[in-house]
């Protein structure tokens, strides 16, 4: 008997929450002279501060 496994991963969605309430874009559509900020959650930097990466979160719900 031969038993398949399959993942179903929800596609990817835009966050609940905007940082500052600016436009989400693609990284594509940002020119030159233009300025893009990006909130990239991340813990790997330093092992005794874990839950950085809920930063950016944090932000976007307090400029919301």
């Amino acid at each position: 008997m031969i038993t398949t496994i399959t993942t179903f991963r929800p596609p990817l969605s835009q966050p609940g929450f905007r940082l500052f309430d600016g436009p989400l874009c693609d990284m594509a559509d940002v020119n030159s002279g233009q300025i893009g900020v990006v909130g990239m959650p991340s813990d790997w930097t330093h092992s005794s501060r874990l839950g950085t990466r809920f930063g950016p979160e944090a932000l976007r719900k307090a400029t919301t």
